[in-house]
């Protein structure tokens, strides 16, 4: 197993209780989703993986979190992204004054690789993403938020991660746009066989590309299954809070 999250709690300011008890396994090679409302929990699960929990007065107060077998909760978040973890936030966080291969290379920062490798990386990142290419020289800021989505997407695979934390990548895309980024989620976990947990509430979107679902609300999880074995099934009302 990649990624187990055993019965993990996060509490804010010593005082919010978000998550209650919550437990999560990840294969690797897998990609797992976690489908929720708004305030659910489902955020906050990505920023305990990544540690950047600490950043918002937020800690693990019970439980574990393991990463390759190893103990994460509560590390320094760039210890956590050193053992390629790496967090692609909600809100398409990238350096908007910089142009597109700017913005890619800052994702090498923590890598030690040559440049060499870095470009056939670049090249690898272009055949995902086309558009980055044509828009390789362009200020990342005058992208359209499908391209930065894409962007942000792509600066994080330019670390090399064993896994990769999505965070509502549809969140304010247009449908076909949105449908297109989901596509090349889903070829880069086929291809580049890189694990992925993503954090959405288009169940329509995530499903496809599942092998697993989580269903969290009020910071529990109220569902599990396999994704195959959720077809036909209504989730509605664990999103409404009455399956838990």
């Amino acid at each position: 197993m990649l990624l187990e999250l055993r019965k993990i709690e996060v509490v804010y300011n010593n005082v919010i209780l978000a998550l209650k008890g919550v437990t999560i396994e990840v294969p690797e090679g897998n990609v797992v989703t976690i489908l929720g409302a708004n305030g659910a929990g489902k955020s906050t699960i990505l920023k305990a993986v990544s540690g950047i929990i600490a950043i918002e007065n937020g800690k693990v107060s019970n439980g574990e979190i393991l990463f390759a077998g190893k103990r994460i909760e509560n590390k320094d978040p760039s210890e956590i992204a050193r053992s390629e973890i790496s967090l692609v936030m909600e809100g398409r966080e990238l350096f908007r004054t910089l142009t597109v291969e700017e913005n890619l290379k800052v994702g090498t920062l923590i890598r030690r690789g040559h440049k060499r490798e870095i470009g056939k990386d670049l090249e690898v990142i272009f055949q995902y993403f086309p558009i980055l290419k044509e828009r390789k020289r362009q200020v990342a800021g005058t992208l359209s938020g499908g391209e930065q989505q894409m962007l942000v997407i792509s600066m994080a695979l330019m670390t090399k991660p064993k896994l990769l934390l999505l965070d509502e990548p549809s969140l304010g895309l247009a449908p076909l746009i949105a449908e297109l980024v989901f596509s090349e989620v889903e070829d880069i976990n086929k291809n580049l066989k890189t694990t992925i947990l993503l954090v959405e509430q288009n169940a329509s979107l995530s499903l496809p590309i599942s092998q697993y679902i989580y269903v969290i609300t009020n910071g529990l999880v109220a569902y599990k299954s396999k994704a195959e074995g959720i077809k036909g099934t209504d989730i509605s009302q664990y999103y409404l809070g009455m399956g838990a």
